[in-house]
Order: structure tokens, then C-alpha cells, then sequence
């Protein structure tokens, strides 16, 4: 009978099997095939959770940044990028979101460097009541807006047209575009001039011919096209 020499070997890949697999339920922690099986479909799970962690993180990061920009310059955050960008400044996101947390001070003289002009003294920077104060008045002053538009008689309801939520009718009531006939009137060019703050893509293609019939009162034949539609899409 031929001698079997390679049993260390195979008792070492065992024993870091079976190590990876402690924790596991039933066999797969004590089983050297389960806990093989287990091991590897657990590796694909953690590598695809880590990828998932990273785009959480940078989300996180983006939308901190943003706000801080947003009341120091009134810059919003796509714009803010392409200045650093084209002027070449390598700081990423992550040291970026930690300068506004732990040293908003050092954040805003870095945006002042890079920003031309006055920026203006971040808000977070506030005792912690003003910032309280500030957070609950702000709903009231936006129900209070949008009450004054909802009431404005000179106004249409934008959102009937397929496509257009409350924050783009919003953004164009205050671009002087609060009409079916005011909208029919605008180019897709120009309404996506408008809304070029708004977040997200917005196909206003067929916005101009759904106002056209909204406001010559064709609500049957608009509904039939807006059901073949999709999300304001032809």
C-alpha cells in the first residue's frame, strides 16, 4: 500500500476551511464540504456588500457636501465639482464631508481659496438651538410658499402634465412659466434651462404639446396619450 505523505497539507486547508466557517449553523461549521460550499458563497455575499458599503458612503458624502455649498455659495454640488475639476484640485469627498463635521471652519476657508468672491459664513457653524430654530421654521416658510402659488389665480396645476412633479412646477411658477399657455409656449431647450438645477434627468419633449392640450381642455384625449406614456416619455 502506497504511503500517504501529504496528509499536513490537507489538514492545514481543512483546518482553514473549518476556521472560516465557525459561526456557521449545523454542518457548514463542522462538515469540510458544506463549510467549503458555505465559505465561498459568503465571500461573494461580503464582496458584493462592500462594493454596496462604498456607494452608500459616497452618497452620504455628496449629499453633506452639497448642502454645506449650497449655503455658503449657492453653488449646487454638480457645479461645485466641475470647479474643482477644472482647476485640478485633487481633494476627494471623504476628506471634504470630514472638514464639514469636525472643522467647518477649515472647510470654509478652503472654499474661499477656491471659490472667487465672498463666501458666506456656513450655518452649521451656529449653536445647536439656532440651527433647531432654523430646522423647524423652514417647513412652515415652504407650506407658506406653497400655499401663495397654490392660491395665485393667474396659476395652472404643472403637475397634470405627465412628467412634472411638485419641485419642477415649483421651479417654474418662479420662472414665470405658471400656465398650460405659457409652458405650450416654451421650447423643450428652454424648459430644460429652467429646471437645470432640479435634480435627476428630465425628458420635457413632450411637455410643450401635453400643456398645448391642456389648455384647450382636451382631458380625454391627454389622458388617453399619458397612458401610453412613460414617466413623460412618448
Amino acid at each position: 500500500m502506497a504511503r500517504v505523505k501529504r496528509a499536513m497539507m490537507k489538514n492545514k486547508r481543512k483546518s482553514k476551511i473549518l476556521k472560516l466557517a465557525k459561526g456557521f449553523r449545523n454542518a457548514r461549521s463542522t462538515k469540510y464540504k458544506q463549510a467549503k460550499q458555505g465559505v465561498i458563497r459568503a465571500g461573494q455575499h461580503a464582496f458584493a456588500h462592500r462594493r454596496k458599503k462604498k456607494r452608500e458612503m459616497r452618497k452620504q458624502w455628496q449629499i453633506k457636501i452639497s448642502y454645506a455649498v449650497k449655503d455658503m455659495t449657492g453653488l449646487s454640488y454638480s457645479k461645485f465639482i466641475d470647479v474643482l475639476t477644472k482647476k485640478e484640485i485633487g481633494i476627494d469627498r471623504k476628506i471634504m464631508a470630514e472638514m464639514i463635521e469636525q472643522d467647518p471652519a477649515a472647510f470654509h476657508r478652503f472654499l474661499s481659496s477656491v471659490i472667487d468672491g465672498d463666501v458666506s459664513e456656513m450655518s452649521v457653524v451656529a449653536a445647536p438651538k439656532v440651527a433647531k430654530e432654523k430646522k423647524e421654521a423652514a417647513p412652515v416658510a415652504k407650506k407658506e410658499k406653497k400655499e401663495a402659488v397654490k392660491k395665485s389665480d393667474d396659476s395652472d396645476d404643472l403637475t397634470k402634465v405627465e412628467g412634472i412633479g411638485p419641485k419642477i412646477a415649483e421651479t417654474l411658477t418662479n420662472a414665470g412659466v405658471a400656465t398650460f399657455d405659457a409652458l405650450a409656449k416654451k421650447s423643450s431647450e428652454d424648459i430644460q434651462t429652467i429646471i437645470a438645477d432640479v435634480r435627476g434627468s428630465h425628458d420635457s419633449e413632450t411637455w410643450p404639446k401635453q400643456a398645448e392640450m391642456a389648455a384647450a381642455g382636451q382631458w380625454d384625449e391627454l389622458k388617453e396619450w399619458q397612458d401610453k406614456m412613460d414617466g413623460g416619455k412618448a
